[in-house]
């Protein structure tokens, strides 16, 4: 799971070098956006910059297998009531509904994902 944060980036330079130096096939990386986000991005303090520019540089330096996945509003609300279930407890609502079908998506492709992803 690529982010284009510090963690997401840290883990995937170091199986991208790990699959150079044993001669494996490209990294298969994911990434989540949202339909109109860069149209819609408003800057925050908590959010200063949309994470696509560093997924992008990360992307050029490391020339992964990426895969983006993109989801739509209505997806997110639809999917609440199955990621509160999959949670077995009330959690961050379209947070944890955009996970879900992330991890849906990547499922696809992958059997497995590394990420860091702190649960509460």
């Amino acid at each position: 799971m690529l982010s284009g944060g510090l963690d997401s980036s840290i883990i995937t330079a170091y199986i991208c070098n790990y699959y150079k130096q044993n001669n494996l096939p490209k990294l298969d990386t994911y990434s989540v956006d949202y339909v109109d986000n860069d149209k819609n991005f408003i800057k925050s303090d908590f959010q200063p910059n949309s994470d696509n520019e560093f997924i992008k540089l990360m992307l050029q330096h490391f020339d992964t297998n990426h895969h983006k996945i993109l989801i739509d509003t209505p997806e997110l609300a639809n999917a609440l009531e199955d990621a509160m279930i999959a949670r077995d407890f009330p959690g961050m609502a379209d947070v944890d509904s955009s996970m879900l079908l992330f991890c849906k998506n990547i499922r696809k492709g992958a059997t497995v994902a590394v990420s860091r992803r702190m649960l509460r």
